[in-house]
């Protein structure tokens, strides 16, 4: 059985690009360029507010934007597996994957994005932030960039992704929430991850980053031949606890 892999990004970047032997570029790359040069017409202060940011980070986010770039072959032009550097992505640790697993990672993971909507690992990106959450759209018919991406990015995994392959959503509620799943035509499988605290399971937020970034490693390393294989999962001591789990939420406990 064929895997996909929902991932969300991260705030923080890696400012380091290192470039690889494979490389893609984002399939929605005009209409992130549509979107910075919106942007590219707003001030610090203005960036601030929308964003919810000191005004330090906005200038840092504005002078990004001023330099975005939808042409390709930049000095600052990053993988997108290597850009992000949240805990998602330190547990995924991309550095020390074998390289005999880059392909099956460029066919088998995909990340959203507030900026590019979804990217493929080894698509070239320029630094960025903009939260897939924020009530703003460059388009005067959407009041935010979810209702702006929603069919974009539902259409694009229908697209993308066979009936008979299985899409396990390790993104967080605020990009996954962007998907249709009622319109996709593939299985989607959430897993949670749940902490045991005084008799009781609970979700700690950077455990639970942590955890999705080393599942989508696990998947990646690892032949599955069904779903049950998922089942087996149990780095970190995690294991999949049924009882709290239905058909297409999936909870494992420590």
């Amino acid at each position: 059985m064929n895997f996909k892999i929902l991932l969300a990004p991260t705030k923080n970047i890696n400012p380091f690009p290192i470039r690889q032997e494979i490389v893609s570029l984002p399939f929605f790359a005009s209409e992130a360029e549509n979107i910075v040069r919106d942007i590219k017409t707003k001030n610090a202060e203005e960036l601030s507010h929308l964003m919810s940011i000191s005004h330090k980070i906005a200038e840092l986010n504005l002078d990004r934007f001023q330099n975005w770039k939808k042409s390709f072959g930049g000095d600052e032009e990053l993988h997108a597996i290597q850009m992000y550097s949240g805990e998602a992505f330190k547990a995924f640790d991309f550095p020390t994957l074998n390289s005999r697993f880059y392909e099956k990672m460029q066919e088998t993971l995909f990340i959203l994005s507030g900026l590019y909507g979804i990217l493929k690992p080894f698509d070239l990106v320029y630094p960025y932030r903009l939260e897939m959450g924020l009530n703003y759209s460059h388009e005067a018919r959407f009041n935010n960039l979810h209702k702006f991406w929603s069919d974009r990015i539902t259409r694009y995994l229908n697209n993308s992704i066979r009936s008979d392959e299985l899409i396990i959503n390790l993104a967080s509620q605020e990009y996954s929430n962007v998907i249709d799943f009622k319109k996709v035509g593939s299985r989607v499988i959430t897993p949670y991850f749940k902490e045991l605290k005084k008799d009781k399971f609970s979700t700690v937020s950077i455990f639970s980053k942590n955890a999705r970034g080393k599942m989508a490693r696990f998947i990646i390393e690892n032949e599955m031949k069904s779903e049950q294989d998922l089942k087996l999962y149990n780095l970190d001591g995690y294991l999949f606890k049924e009882e709290l789990s239905t058909d297409d939420n999936w909870v494992f406990v420590r």
